[in-house]
């Protein structure tokens, strides 16, 4: 990405709780088609991803959890809970409806496609 179309907007806690969360990394490519955003979430499972588009903004959200089994005793932890959360402002035109996302091994990749540009026409004037 060469350009700031697509750009990172991300507090350090969560608005509505105040909780802390990290940034995951990400990484963001495009073609003549759509956007292609990646997102690391490492330990996180499609089931503790949530991600929306809105108002401009696209957000990932994701929860680590490392609790451990009942029955099991921790001799060591240094893996903890993790908050994950990113906002990314959209500044260009997307198929709201055509986003899709997959998640495997740890990384969330969301395609964006570009919304059709309507062609300019000349208009006779008489």
């Amino acid at each position: 990405m060469t350009d700031t179309q697509i750009s990172k907007s991300t507090p350090k806690t969560a608005p509505e709780t105040d909780e802390a969360f990290v940034k995951p990394h990400y990484l963001v490519t495009t073609d003549e088609d759509s956007y292609t955003v990646d997102v690391m979430l490492p330990g996180v499972t499609k089931e503790q991803i949530e991600a929306s588009f809105e108002d401009g903004y696209l957000t990932v959200t994701g929860i680590r959890d490392n609790s451990i089994p009942e029955g099991w005793n921790a001799i060591t932890r240094e893996i903890s809970t993790t908050n994950y959360r990113l906002r990314l402002k959209v500044n260009v035109a997307i198929d709201k409806d055509e986003v899709s996302a997959e998640s495997k091994d740890g990384v969330l990749s969301m395609t964006l496609p570009r919304k059709a540009v309507e062609k300019s026409r000349k208009i006779k004037v008489s």
